[in-house]
């Protein structure tokens, strides 16, 4: 019974989140998303040098591993 009222809630509560959804038009969401310039596309389509990881890397602070579970190893 109280599974029953628990599905039931949430049933209700995704439903009109879907309908709310649904009404929303695409091109008025992608409206208020910035645009990027011609040279901040190239710029992010480039290669990536080892000099510029290692300056990336040095520049990271020691904390927990991020949602990858990967560390940040300095070799020392």
């Amino acid at each position: 019974m109280v599974m029953d009222g628990i599905r039931s809630f949430y049933e209700k509560l995704y439903a009109n989140t879907m309908k709310n959804d649904e009404q929303r038009d695409d091109e008025d969401l992608y409206s208020e998303c910035p645009n990027l310039s011609t040279k901040q596309k190239e710029d992010l389509d480039r290669e990536i040098d080892l000099a510029e990881l290692r300056k990336a890397l040095t520049m990271c602070k020691d904390s927990a591993p991020g949602s990858d579970g990967i560390t940040r190893d300095t070799g020392t």
